[in-house]
Formats: structure tokens, C-alpha cells, sequence
């Protein structure tokens, strides 16, 4: 976290999934808004329905099976529905074979208009083959030596792309070799402009893009923090999970998810853009509504005279001074084993500055790791400054 600036405490979080090569589980075979502005178009624009296909594959019959892709799935769809006005979330859990997952893309061909947004989410292994130039995602009944229960990403998934109906279809896919959905792909998607009238115009432009969790290389099954997730699947929650703005487009959240990945892993590079041939427009993106920050059309309430703390709150609060004030003394003595001591029990109480301070110490020490533990720590406290490091 050399970017870090140490007069602005920041934060960033981290995210990944698998191959199978290595000796570590991988998933392969080898510009702000205006916010008033923001009420306005949530009020008086309707972007659609909000649909997702979530597809996980753990439980390998001739492959390795993996770790986190059921806690990704679940994560992604609980955030979806509650958070982002997702009205149908599909979960589909371990598909045998590509027949079936064909089934289950026809059906869902049929079912989109031209009035629905499409979300589809690949966790599990994934494979390419140079000489073909073709990417596959593998599925339960997948072997190393056969492409039975491989399904292509070309001939399939691509070619369901370009006969849905569907306004935008994001496919997010994390495995191994999932680069390969781009190959020969469009450019980079544009600049983010920063009037409201972006989101209007965008929305009236057809969209097939995807984000992958690396390019044509193996990518990690575990997050070395929160192992319970993929590191990929970690930066693609935080960005939700962190976000400030009542709409936004993907793309202006890719820079957050890459920096996440890119700083906890050394084998995988995030990648984001639209799909060749599939009926994309230039210029076209996924649009995200968050319903959480359409509270900030409430009118502003009255004034309220804060209420009478109890003595068992003062106490805390007293307690928590007075031992932040202990660690900045040892800290000034450079008896920075306790600071840090001192800073840990004020963090587990839930304090947002000593969780930072923590953070800082870490990151002097070189331990960035750590760092961005107590910094994402911090701005979950409340620690704005804390925050500010996604946002560069």
C-alpha cells in the first residue's frame, strides 16, 4: 500500500477463487454525482427489472473441489436482493454438465424483454485452450482429460448473449482462464462523465459486458484474510458493500475491484469491457441503483437535542480515551509493542481511531496486509478519512 498517504488515513479491502495446478487452491485445470441529481433520475427514470443468474460449481466429481464459490454465490445474491433490487435471484448450484446449463440459458432467453437487466455470476473452475483460442467454464462432471461437462464460453455463453432480449447483461466470472470471454473483445470502456444525464443516456444503450476475475492465467480460490471468499468475490462485495452513490456503472466500481485483487494476489489481473459480437453498444454499461441511499431524498428532520448518555455508556467512552491516550504515550516512547496493545483493545471495542492508528503502524512497519484490515476497521467505525483511499 505504498499509495497510502500518511496524513489521510485510508482504506482498501481485498477479494479472489481457483485452478488446479498449483499447491494452493486456484479455479482451473492448467467522478462523483451531483446527489440531488441522483434522487431525481432514481425518482423519475425507471431502469427496469433487475434479474440474476448465480452459478456455482464446488463439488467437483473428477477435479478438485474448491473451497468458497456456495459462500460467494450466497454473499452475492443476499446484497443483490436486499441492497440493489434484484426482484429474481437463481441460484444454481453445481450443474453436471453443459446440456444442462444450456437448458437453464434457453429458458432464461425466452423469459428476458427488452425491459429487463441481467446479472450472471460463474463461480468455479475454468480452462482455456490456446490452440482453439477458446475458454471454458468446467462443470461438475468435468475431467482433465475430456471436455465432457465443459461448457464454452464462446459458443455458449456468448452466443446466449446475443439473442437475449435483455436492455444490459453483466456476466461476472470468476475462474481460472476467464479472460478468455474478452478475447478479441471491445476496448476499454469510456470516461465516466459526471452529469446525471450519463445515466439516461447509457441506459437507452444495449450493454454486454463482462468482469473477470483475471485474464488467460489461474486465479486464488481463497481470500488470505477472509478465506470464507474468493479474493475476487471479496472486491466485487466491498465495492457493493462500500458504495456512496444511489447509481452507478460498473465501470466506475472496476478500478476499486482491480486495485482490491491486484494488492492481494501477485497471479491475477481483474479485467472489464464490453463482449464482441453480441449485440453491444459502444458506450453501453450496467447500471446499479443502490435502494440504501434513496433515504437521502427523506426530508431533513427537525432538530433533536441528543439524549442523556447512561453511566454505562460515559464509562466506555471514558474508558476508550483513556487508553487511546495510554497508547499515543507509548507510541511517543517508542514502545510501539504496547501502542499497539493499547490500540487493539480500543479497536475491539469498536472504536474507529484506534483501529486506524493500528492501521498506520502497520503500514510504517510495512505490513499492508494488516493494514488495510484495521483500515477497512476504521471506516466501518465511522473514520471517513479512512475511507478515502478507494477513491483514488
Amino acid at each position: 500500500m505504498k499509495n497510502l498517504k500518511i496524513g489521510l488515513l485510508s482504506i482498501i479491502l481485498f477479494v479472489n477463487i481457483g485452478c488446479i495446478q498449483t499447491g494452493e487452491p486456484n479455479r482451473g485445470v492448467k467522478v462523483a454525482p451531483n446527489q440531488t441529481q441522483s434522487i431525481m433520475v432514481l425518482q423519475n427514470q425507471n431502469f427496469g427489472n433487475y434479474h440474476a443468474l448465480l452459478i456455482y460449481v464446488d463439488d467437483y466429481k473428477y477435479l478438485s473441489k474448491l473451497e468458497t464459490p456456495k459462500n460467494d454465490i450466497k454473499a452475492v445474491a443476499t446484497i443483490l436482493k436486499n441492497r440493489y433490487g434484484f426482484k429474481e435471484v437463481t441460484i444454481v448450484p453445481n450443474p453436471k454438465n453443459s446440456d444442462e446449463l444450456v437448458a437453464i440459458l434457453d429458458k432464461l432467453t425466452q423469459k428476458m424483454t427488452q425491459n429487463d437487466n441481467l446479472l450472471i455470476y460463474y463461480a468455479g473452475h475454468g480452462d482455456y485452450i490456446k490452440k482453439g483460442d477458446a475458454g471454458f467454464w468446467l462443470l461438475k462432471d468435468a475431467r482433465k482429460d475430456s471436455r465432457v461437462g465443459w461448457i464454452s464460453v464462446k459458443q455458449a455463453i456468448n452466443f446466449t448473449l446475443s439473442q437475449m432480449r435483455a436492455k444490459h447483461i453483466l456476466v461476472v466470472s470468476d475462474s481460472c482462464y476467464s479472460g478468455a470471454i474478452l478475447r478479441k473483445g471491445g476496448t476499454k470502456l469510456g470516461v465516466n462523465r459526471a452529469d446525471m444525464h450519463y445515466y439516461k443516456e447509457i441506459y437507452q444503450k444495449k450493454s454486454r459486458t463482462a468482469l473477470t476475475s483475471g485474464a488467460l492465467e489461474p486465479v486464488m480460490d481463497g481470500d488470505p484474510i477472509n478465506p470464507n471468499h474468493s479474493v475476487f468475490t471479496n472486491g466485487f462485495l466491498y465495492a457493493l458493500q462500500n458504495n456512496q452513490k444511489p447509481i452507478f456503472t460498473l465501470e466506475e466500481k472496476f478500478s476499486n475491484i482491480k486495485r482490491y485483487v491486484q494488492l492481494k494476489s501477485d497471479m491475477q489481473t481483474p479485467l472489464y469491457s464490453d463482449i464482441v459480437k453480441t449485440g453491444h453498444d459502444m458506450g453501453g454499461d450496467f447500471i446499479f441503483i443502490d435502494n440504501s441511499k434513496k433515504l437521502l431524498s427523506i426530508p431533513p428532520q427537525p432538530y433533536q437535542p441528543p439524549k442523556k448518555t447512561s453511566r454505562k455508556i460515559r464509562g466506555l467512552n471514558n474508558n476508550v480515551k483513556k487508553i487511546l491516550q495510554e497508547g499515543d504515550k507509548y507510541k511517543k516512547t517508542e514502545k510501539i509493542l504496547k501502542a499497539m496493545q493499547s490500540y487493539q483493545k480500543t479497536c475491539d471495542l469498536e472504536n474507529g481511531i484506534g483501529c486506524a492508528k493500528l492501521g498506520m503502524i502497520y503500514h510504517k512497519q510495512g505490513n499492508d496486509v494488516k493494514a488495510v484490515i484495521y483500515f477497512t476497521k476504521a471506516c466501518s467505525f465511522g473514520v471517513k478519512k479512512a475511507c478515502r483511499v478507494i477513491e483514488h
